[in-house]
């Protein structure tokens, strides 16, 4: 596995490879192993789930298109199947941690605070970071939107 093999050679490399730690890429595995595990065939080996999940994270990380990613192997068509049910159990097992939504007008306001803090950047309530996010404005809109 890619991943693994970047990690124990270069920790720095491995990090920027998926943007996360050796130990946050198999905190998120332990999560959703049993999700993804699929069981072999008499005919092939089936994936293991720490080739799923680097596939998935690289291509959360990056953005690239699953042909482009095909460097490891693995059929753009397969990946197309993967990829969404990788996702799937990310989100089912890690949204009630990482997902909460504030409910009271105070923990918006931390929220905002804490973007002004950390980022200079005021009024921030979220930032989505790695994906470029293909949008039509209004009609009406004239130059207020810019993609």
């Amino acid at each position: 596995m890619v991943h693994r093999e970047l990690a124990s050679e270069d920790r720095d490399a491995s990090k920027n490879f998926l943007r996360m730690t050796e130990e946050q890429f198999f905190e998120i595995l332990s999560m959703v192993r049993d999700d993804i595990q699929k069981q072999g065939t008499g005919m092939r080996e089936s994936i293991s789930p720490k080739k799923r999940l680097s596939l998935t994270l690289r291509f959360l990380a990056t953005g690239e298109t699953y042909r482009s990613m095909m460097y490891d192997r693995i059929h753009h068509s397969t990946m197309g199947g993967i990829i969404p049910e990788v996702c799937e159990s990310i989100y089912r097992n890690l949204k009630g941690k990482y997902l909460k939504v504030p409910q009271t007008r105070k923990e918006w306001e931390d929220i905002a605070n804490e973007f002004e803090t950390i980022w200079n950047f005021p009024m921030c309530l979220g930032a989505i970071d790695g994906k470029h996010i293909a949008f039509s404005p209004p009609a009406s809109a004239g130059s207020h939107y810019f993609n």
